[in-house]
């Protein structure tokens, strides 16, 4: 999604910011990265290696990674230049989500009636993907202190309950309606 701070500001594109990220678990070559985010994306995104190659050079030229070529096989790093942007985002995710989510919201707003089927598709494919992201909470909060984990956890499950209480509520209502 391109939004405010890092993509508008184009200190990097999504792809760039992918590659970035990648980059954070040690050397890859260009081409197995490639391939991460291809599967990451299931097809959704298909990015060419003329798109993919020249994000990497630009990356290199503005010194964010590093390239070094070993068997002729050439592997890229992220530099201290990389790590501190990347810092600098984590600083501004909050807003990142925010305009996320905003975007979405108007998309939503503004469809025409006539895709009303295809939001509540859409609608559908969120609410499982958020049922992914609560199951994967073990794994994301796993290094985390108990303490925090815990408030984490509280606050997460009072939202879900206020969300349930929600839905429980209109659905009574629609079935009285009818």
């Amino acid at each position: 999604m391109i939004g405010p701070g890092l993509y508008r500001k184009r200190i990097v594109s999504p792809l760039q910011f992918l590659v970035l990220l990648d980059l954070k678990n040690g050397p890859k070559y260009g081409y197995e990265m490639l391939k991460e985010i291809r599967n990451e994306f299931n097809g959704l995104w298909k990015i060419e290696t003329g798109t993919f190659y020249p994000a990497l050079k630009s990356l290199e030229k503005r010194k964010l990674i590093i390239s070094d070529t070993k068997n002729e096989t050439t592997y890229y790093n992220i530099t201290e230049n990389g790590n501190q942007m990347l810092e600098s985002f984590g600083n501004n995710i909050s807003e990142q989500f925010e305009f996320s989510e905003k975007f979405f919201d108007i998309i939503i707003k503004w469809l025409p009636k006539s895709f009303i089927e295809i939001m509540l598709n859409i609608f559908t494919k969120k609410m499982i993907k958020r049922q992914r992201i609560t199951r994967r909470l073990p794994a994301i909060l796993k290094h985390i202190p108990v303490e925090k984990k815990v408030a984490f956890l509280e606050e997460v499950s009072q939202f879900m309950k206020s969300d349930l209480a929600f839905l429980e509520n209109y659905l009574e209502e629609v079935k009285n309606f009818e």
